[in-house]
């Protein structure tokens, strides 16, 4: 009996060593993938944030002064040629929604 309980835990665990190397390998940290400093000093960045509404969503845009690009199922996506440390400071500065990085893009998921 103890032997197969020993033998159904090792199961149990080489399935969640799997399931965690499969996790790993389809979502890759940033710094795997690319310095966060590279993607944020890029010319043109795109930075997402969770809003109720696409009124809300065009309000956040005209706050920072960036580019409403999206909007789908209450996320927004922007555009911006502003540094993201800039945008950020004056969001902080301001009160305003935090707008993130947007790590779905085409640049971070490349290979």
């Amino acid at each position: 009996m103890r032997k197969k309980i020993i033998f159904v835990m090792m199961i149990v665990f080489i399935v969640i060593v799997a399931a965690a190397i499969m996790i790993a390998m389809r979502y890759p940290s940033v710094d795997a993938e690319m310095n966060l400093e590279e993607l944020t000093q890029e010319q043109t960045i795109e930075l997402t944030c969770i809003v109720e509404s696409e009124e809300k969503a065009k309000q956040i845009a005209e706050d920072y002064g960036i580019v409403l690009k999206s909007f789908s199922e209450k996320v927004a996506v922007y555009e911006s040629d502003k540094p993201y440390q800039e945008i950020r400071d004056f969001g902080e500065k301001h009160g305003l929604e935090e707008l993130f990085i947007n790590m779905t893009n085409k640049k971070f998921f490349e290979d």
